[in-house]
């Protein structure tokens, strides 16, 4: 017989009072199996103890049963309502299980006794603020501060509301006075981490997330910040492992653990696990519109159209306020959507309780269904708003600013001049397996990298970080402090060669099949072409152009998001100077061939340009690269639906249709790029 069974068993020789009083005893030693046992042993005698109930229910919480911990108190309260210490576990349970108006109930019924409860502050200020009301929060979780200065909980809970308030530099400093006072305080080390990315200061969020795994490596939400932290920072592949790591965590597994696996699994390529843990989440959370819209996103990837279609359907049955499946599949039909959801997307839009996010999205959607009908004017109208609204959603730290983008150009170009390459010379790998394409956005870049990627011996990775994550960890490949565009002109052998092997080892990762070419087709890297041919003097490099008032009109109307000078004319014109420059500098100082393709004429006829390219990369023709719109791969770019297509020539002088509209657009671009 164990000590429980045994004390179970002596409580019976006891009076009531006296079996309580052992009780009390045990549990207070920390003796929880004995305490517990005799509780029960009340119970059975009398159901309706009170004391052992509360008490039995506080053991159970304490050994992380909160359903049956909630069951006990909850009839406890029921018999002594009057009575604050059970309403004040109650509410501290309530808390726990998401149950917050009750929560809030329960701890304004104890306060009564004890107004200078700070727990029950505490209780009360969480409770409000996961309630949506901060204001009252932060009121409550001030009296719990005042009342006990030293305590490190109430500050980071303070530190919440006021985040959610938007009072950050006072958020801030509830968090840091919470890690001042408890340093190893996981919690707030994470939310000050978390507040600190929102921000823009990577590096210290990068830190303080990375402590706070390891200071509560079981703990899932803490892997779950900081997978929030690679995503915001595009770095997907190490987000993976953090959202694996918090699902077998998780004390069951949830749709929204699943989601995010599988957005990220999405991002980094791996598209059948990404499929199951869609359709896991469904399965778990068969209400979920989410879950549909985000395995609709996943199908139009990969070319399944009218699964994609379907997959949008089901969600918007499945909820039809939520905006996104309106716009996806507004997005993904164009002037092929019907008259019926097109009068759903417009309804939606005649709702005036909707928020500016959602609203963004189905005004460039409607946009674009307007564009694909004709409909100019209008479309120019939704357009406009869009972008309007787009640019006040900028976090600041993000927000364009043309004087510093000039500012780095000039650096850049400074940094990368013709005797750098002079002076590293066979200092780069001699390897043909990178193939970079680069241009503006929307200047048919998917095009030719689907076009090349139809040949047998290309693979192609799509808009890979790898180029800026490279140039943005120079410092600290230089171990330098200085800027990364001033970190250039010191490369030497060891650090060219350490960087390119790296690239390498991630690019051959990806190259499943054993391709001889893997493509990075990230536009934007035509800033860091310097460096990237610094590492691979013989990669080929093909630079898409179009006519630029085609390509700054797709731009303004296409719902970037992460572009952030996409939204402004002015900085659209901007940005463009600033590609016109860098480019003009690489013609002139790198030592290898830039492929240029003019978009215009690959749509007029792509086979001598494609014919060229493959020559470009040192292969032998493969009539498969004239069949690209038939290649089955994953597209994850606004032209997805496009290069499915028979090539066609419509987008060509497309600009002229707004001209009279978007005359402030035309004539903020350069007139020579």
């Amino acid at each position: 017989m164990d000590d429980a069974s045994a004390m179970g068993g002596t409580c019976i020789a006891l009076s009531p009072e006296e079996a309580l009083a052992e009780a009390l005893r045990c549990h207070q030693a920390g003796r929880l199996g004995e305490a517990a046992a005799v509780y029960e042993a009340i119970l059975e005698s009398d159901g309706r103890n009170v004391a052992a109930l509360h008490l039995l229910g506080l053991i159970r919480q304490q050994q992380g049963d909160v359903d049956r911990a909630m069951d006990l108190v909850a009839r406890a309260a029921v018999l002594r309502p009057d009575v604050s210490a059970i309403q004040a576990s109650l509410a501290e349970l309530c808390l726990a299980k998401g149950r917050y108006e009750d929560a809030c109930r329960c701890a304004r019924v104890a306060l009564r006794s004890g107004p200078d409860n700070p727990t029950l502050r505490l209780i009360l200020g969480s409770a409000l603020r996961a309630l949506g009301n901060p204001e009252q929060a932060i009121s409550e979780l001030r009296r719990a501060v005042e009342i006990r200065p030293d305590w490190s909980a109430a500050h980071n809970e303070l530190g919440n509301a006021l985040r959610a308030l938007g009072r950050g530099e006072e958020a801030k400093a509830a968090y840091r006075t919470a890690i001042r006072l408890v340093p190893d305080s996981a919690l707030a080390l994470a939310n000050l981490g978390l507040m600190l990315m929102d921000e823009g200061s990577f590096v210290e969020a990068h830190a303080l997330l990375t402590r706070a795994v390891a200071l509560e490596p079981g703990t899932g939400s803490m892997w779950e910040r900081l997978a929030d932290f690679y995503e915001r920072v595009d770095q997907f592949d190490e987000a993976v492992p953090c959202w694996e790591r918090a699902l077998e965590l998780a004390p069951t597994e949830t749709a929204s653990l699943h989601l995010a696996l599988g957005r990220a699994l999405q991002k980094v390529g791996r598209e059948a696990e990404s499929e199951a843990h869609y359709r896991t989440a469904s399965a778990l959370d068969p209400t979920s519109a989410v879950a549909q819209v985000s395995l609709g996103v996943l199908l139009a990837e990969r070319g399944d159209v009218a699964e994609a279609e379907n997959a949008y359907r089901s969600a918007i049955r499945l909820n039809p306020t939520y905006a996104p499946p309106h716009a996806r599949l507004a997005n993904l039909l164009g002037a092929r959507l019907p008259d019926g959801d097109l009068e759903a997307l417009r309804h939606r839009l005649d709702d005036p309780e909707i928020a500016s996010e959602p609203r963004t999205r189905l005004l460039f959607a409607l946009g674009q269904v307007l564009d694909a009908r004709g409909e100019h004017a209008s479309a120019a109208a939704c357009f406009r708003e869009a972008n309007a609204r787009q640019l006040e959603q900028i976090p600041t730290y993000r927000r364009f600013d043309p004087t510093q983008l000039d500012r780095f150009t000039t650096r850049l170009i400074q940094a990368v001049y013709s005797g750098f390459f002079q002076r590293i010379a066979g200092a780069g790998l001699a390897s043909r397996v990178p193939v970079f394409i680069v241009g503006l956005p929307r200047s048919g870049t998917t095009l030719i990298e689907q076009v090349l990627a139809s040949h047998a011996r290309v693979a192609t990775g799509g808009e890979l970080a790898f180029g800026p994550e490279l140039f943005r960890s120079l410092p600290a490949v230089l171990n330098a402090s200085c800027d990364p565009e001033d970190c250039i002109p010191r490369l030497g052998q060891a650090s060219i060669r350490l960087m390119a092997g790296d690239y390498l080892n991630r690019l051959q990762a990806l190259n499943t099949a054993g391709a001889d070419r893997v493509i990075d087709k990230l536009p934007e890297n035509y800033q860091y072409l310097g460096l990237l041919l610094a590492l691979f003097p013989e990669a080929t490099v093909i630079h898409c152009r179009r006519d630029i008032r085609d390509v700054a009109l797709s731009c303004w109307m296409a719902d970037f998001r992460r572009v952030t000078w996409a939204n402004d004319p002015t900085h659209i014109g901007a940005a463009f100077r600033s590609y016109r420059r860098i480019m003009d500098h690489w013609r002139d100082t790198v030592p290898a061939t830039i492929h240029e393709v003019w978009y215009e004429e690959a749509v007029t006829d792509i086979e001598p340009i494609a014919r060229r390219l493959v020559a470009a990369l040192g292969l032998e023709w493969d009539p498969s690269c004239l069949e690209f719109h038939a290649t089955r791969r994953p597209i994850r770019t606004l032209s997805s639906t496009q290069v499915r297509q028979p090539i066609h020539r419509r987008s060509i002088g497309r600009w002229k249709h707004y001209e009279r509209e978007l005359a402030e657009l035309f004539a903020a671009l350069p007139d020579d790029v």
